[in-house]
């Protein structure tokens, strides 16, 4: 199945997660320059979830290429240190490495991820995202995290026009208290949002 919206037949399968949450539990946290972040905190975890949703002047096709270059997410993600495509990656399933700078004192993070492609029809994408921390073997220096699972969605809008949508809960691991990453959960993902939005919107 190739890695393209016209030539296939798309960081939780939200639908039996243990991390689903209910669409009345969201609150929003920020909202600003056509971004709007939302949290919620799901039952039985100490850390919120984020959504965070968009509207690009870009259409579809260019957003999802984006999400499938993993060698270029240091472009747009927030605070990315490094980010690339590992070997087994193959038909709709990707594998992705990443890593995050933390601020000192606190260690940086990474993960190794599985995006899984599902085409909704012929204007709407979904890439499902599941950690595997035990995929690779840890690096010095850098804090695996334990549990992240989530999703992109993509719908074309009107022509040349995509509303995207990245839900994300997630355990970043260590001892970081729980109070302290829920008070500055949406900073990022806007960053992120905002970054891929200006990268979209000026390519040719």
């Amino acid at each position: 199945m190739a890695w393209n919206l016209f030539g296939f037949g798309i960081l939780l399968l939200l639908a039996g997660s243990q991390v689903l949450v209910a669409q009345q539990n969201w609150k929003p946290a920020l909202e600003k320059e056509g971004i709007r972040v939302l949290t919620a905190k799901a039952p039985g975890k100490k850390f919120k979830s984020y959504r965070v949703e968009a509207r690009v002047k870009a259409p579809l096709q260019r957003v999802l290429n984006a999400l499938l270059q993993p060698d270029s997410y240091c472009r747009w993600i927030d605070r990315c240190l490094e980010s690339r495509r590992l070997e087994n990656s193959r038909g709709d399933t990707l594998w992705v490495y990443s890593a995050t700078d933390a601020p000192w004192p606190v260690s940086d993070r990474d993960n190794v991820t599985r995006l899984v492609l599902h085409s909704c029809g012929s204007d709407s994408i979904r890439i499902e995202l599941r950690d595997f921390p035990e995929k690779m073997p840890p690096r010095k220096g850098r804090q695996r995290i334990p549990s992240m699972e989530g999703f992109w969605e993509l719908k074309a809008q009107s022509p040349g026009e995509t509303s995207i949508v990245q839900q994300i809960s997630a355990d970043p691991g260590g001892s970081l208290p729980a109070w302290f990453v829920n008070q500055f959960l949406a900073e990022s993902p806007f960053k992120t949002m905002r970054n891929l939005k200006r990268l979209l919107e000026k390519a040719p």
